[in-house]
């Protein structure tokens, strides 16, 4: 089972490290301008480490789908879990 902290970190590099198609294999296809629209919350152009926790915490909160705080083998099976699983492959 994956920490919260391995997953706030792989969902920080979701955001971050251009893997905006392995994302948009599970959502509608979201370009990378749309999403610093939406993450980076002071409109500077970049995402600091708060604005990037805070989208991490965001794709943790979809995966932990039974809101216990962890992320069980069964909530990586979801969409969103078999996206982060491609990625780390």
């Amino acid at each position: 089972m994956m920490t919260i902290r391995k997953l706030t970190i792989t969902a920080a590099m979701l955001g971050v490290a251009g893997t905006w198609s392995v994302i948009g294999s599970v959502q509608a296809a979201v370009s990378p301008s749309a999403h610093m629209k939406v993450w980076d919350t002071d409109s500077d152009g970049t995402m600091d480490m708060a604005e990037t926790n805070k989208a991490a915490e965001a794709r943790f909160e979809k995966l932990d789908t039974d809101h216990d705080g962890t992320v069980s083998d069964s909530e990586l099976k979801s969409k969103a879990g078999i996206a982060l699983a491609r990625l780390l492959k």
